[in-house]
């Protein structure tokens, strides 16, 4: 009769378990979600030199301020000013095509531009060795 008891308690263990990592899951998608959202409002004030220091290490190492400030400048002119923005979900990875594997979170926003009033923006962050999420992809379909 020790077996139904043991197996009892394996299962409780092992269920303790999960419960843990999913809570550790959903403490960092809410982490890179709020790293996420204030990258964005940075974006949206035009403040690039803050937004770009919110990349992750391996961005900032391949595109410096000079080089991407003209092309975010481009792109906020392309679609105009932010009206509305919503978070719409939230995805975790260990890889991405052309990066190393990592924890990644890939945040998707449906969100209204004054030129473009029906848009998906995709923000891709990496949790970086110090243990903040860092932005290395931003796409606006």
């Amino acid at each position: 009769m020790k077996f139904p008891r043991l197996l009892s308690t394996v299962f409780f263990i092992l269920l303790l378990l999960m419960t843990a990592q999913n809570a550790r899951s959903e403490e960092q998608i809410k982490a890179a979600q709020k790293a996420g959202d204030t990258w964005l409002a940075l974006v949206d004030s035009e403040n690039y030199p803050e937004a770009w220091k919110g990349f992750s290490n391996f961005f900032k190492e391949r595109m410096p301020l000079e080089k991407w400030r003209p092309q975010i400048t481009s792109v906020k002119n392309i679609f105009g000013k932010l009206e509305n923005r919503k978070f719409k979900n939230a995805t975790e990875t260990k890889t991405l095509t052309g990066a190393p594997d990592g924890d990644y979170a890939i945040l998707e926003y449906e969100t209204v531009f004054e030129k473009k009033k029906s848009a998906l923006e995709t923000v891709t962050l990496v949790l970086e060795k110090n243990g903040k999420w860092g932005v290395t992809n931003y796409n606006i379909k």
